[in-house]
């Protein structure tokens, strides 16, 4: 309280955002007087309505920028957002009339270099067959994301090896797929179910390949829900119906309780998709 004028410091309630490269660290500031009317305010409350960038090592002040000098009323910056990408399609893998990944982005008014993260449900050839053209990376600036047990599965050598013969251009198109990536340091697998940025989660989904991960994206009290290849419940064989429904059967789980759960047996799968008791 100053002359009568209440007066306080700019907060960041915005999630903060990192550009790893050059070290620099961005904060989404509000209003130095939250929940107060600041038409009485003096000054131009510098730092205050701005993005700032501080040296991430240090907390050292490199620049801000003011979006409004004089804010009347509280008002809390958006964040930086992050576009993220969820699978990319068949790609190169699929002939020429398939793969319209790019023509479809670029419709819809973003170039691939804006991408900033890729996650990958599962590393079947028609789902990372765009991360790549021309053996380039087809998103230059994007970190491409999955299970580490998908990694530790496709893209190892001795895994290949063991597989049927006529299995073995699955792993050939993953590593083609993910190795740009990999060699650019862009390929940052996470373990399990994790937290990836504000608003995206991953839940680990195992059954319809090893590191199969459903992605929640959760806004507002909403959630939107996306999945690879885990909707095949009825199949021929027993044994891969058991495998496709590990993660719907776990999917719902999470969904009707709010914890989820690994389900190990046969019984229990089927148990969890058909019937509507609790498991």
């Amino acid at each position: 309280m100053h002359d009568g004028i209440v007066a306080g410091t700019a907060n960041v309630w915005a999630p903060m955002s990192s550009d790893e490269e050059r070290g620099l660290l961005f904060l989404p500031t509000s209003s130095p007087s939250p929940d107060f009317w600041g038409g009485r305010r003096p000054g131009n409350d510098e730092h205050a309505n701005s993005v700032v960038a501080l040296r991430a090592e240090t907390g050292e002040l490199v620049w801000s920028f003011q979006t409004t000098h004089h804010d009347v009323w509280d008002y809390d910056l958006p964040a930086q957002p992050t576009l993220a990408r969820i699978d990319t399609g068949a790609g190169i893998f699929f002939g020429p009339t398939v793969g319209k990944l790019l023509n479809n982005l670029e419709a819809s008014g973003y170039r691939p270099e804006q991408v900033d993260e890729v996650y990958i449900t599962h590393m079947h050839l028609d789902h990372i067959g765009g991360l790549i053209k021309d053996g380039k990376r087809v998103f230059p600036n994007a970190v491409v994301r999955a299970a580490q047990q998908e990694a530790d599965y496709w893209l190892s050598k001795a895994h290949r090896e063991a597989a049927p013969e006529g299995a073995k251009g699955d792993f050939d198109a993953a590593i083609k797929a993910l190795q740009p990536y990999v060699s650019a340091g862009k390929f940052k697998p996470f373990d399990g179910d994790a937290n990836l940025v504000p608003g995206i989660r991953a839940v680990a989904a195992p059954g319809h390949t090893p590191g199969h991960t459903v992605y929640l994206a959760e806004s507002k009290g909403q959630t939107l829900v996306l999945w690879g290849d885990s909707d095949q419940i009825v199949e021929a064989d027993y044994g891969r119906a058991y495998a496709a429904a590990i993660p719907m059967a776990r999917f719902q789980l999470l969904s009707e309780t709010g914890h989820s759960a690994q389900l190990e047996t046969p019984d229990q799968v089927m148990r969890a998709i058909w019937d509507s008791a609790d498991v």
